[in-house]
């Protein structure tokens, strides 16, 4: 279940990347417990800079650091001024100082300014379409893993309280010191034989990721979108 197809196939990606996975020289990779070094070699291999963000996010990388990462490989081309304000909506819903709301409101503005890019931009309105593009899907991202990540923080409080109410005490002696990252693969890491598929919201947070890669490849060239995602992680 842990090898690296079996994981890409349990997580929903796309079948193109989990062919890639099955003709790898290194398809027996146990890519739940991959150290960070090889993880890195793994995506400078990976033909599609598409594909890093559901690698990095099927390898237990926190989701809220996925999104950071691709938004600073669009904060890494050369004039993404104006889309950068825009990103920090989405930092701050993974940080739980924003809102998922305020993220799609964002995403909304990014493709309007995708549609009609303006023409002073470099003189390349099409590059700025790109770099919108790419904004708007991680905005749409950072609202799915926010939403999430307020679930599991609902569900921990509930359990919480449910203790509190069993044993006694404080809440504060049933809650722990920080907050468990959400993690796309967290439920592969069960030792029932067909875990449960991850949140929706989980796997649609890594297509919409690997989209705004996609875009930022088309500017920057695969490699470098890929490099400049991995050194961000």
């Amino acid at each position: 279940m842990t090898k690296l197809p079996d994981l890409l196939r349990w997580a929903g990606a796309p079948d193109t990347l989990t062919q890639w996975a099955d003709e790898a020289p290194r398809s027996d990779i146990e890519l739940l417990s991959l150290p960070k070094s090889e993880l890195s070699a793994l995506l400078e291999r990976c033909p599609r800079a598409a594909w890093a963000g559901w690698l990095a996010a099927t390898a237990t990388i926190p989701m809220d650091l996925v999104v950071a990462a691709v938004g600073v490989a669009i904060e890494a081309q050369a004039g993404a001024d104006g889309v950068t304000a825009l990103l920090e909506e989405a930092y701050a819903a993974v940080t739980g100082e924003g809102s998922g709301e305020a993220c799609l409101s964002a995403a909304d503005r990014c493709d309007a300014l995708a549609s009609e890019p303006p023409r002073t931009f470099r003189g390349d309105g099409a590059r700025m379409a790109k770099l919108a593009g790419a904004t708007a899907w991680v905005l749409r991202a950072a609202e799915a893993v926010s939403a999430v990540m307020a679930r599991e923080e609902a569900d921990r409080m509930s359990r919480v309280r449910a203790q509190t109410a069993r044993f006694g005490g404080g809440m504060s002696a049933w809650v722990s010191g920080s907050t468990p990252p959400t993690v796309l693969a967290m439920r592969a890491l069960s030792l029932d034989a067909e875990p449960a598929p991850p949140p929706p919201e989980l796997a649609f947070a890594a297509e919409a990721l690997g989209e705004a890669l996609e875009l930022i490849a088309e500017i920057a060239g695969q490699a470098e979108a890929r490099r400049v995602f991995l050194d961000a992680l």
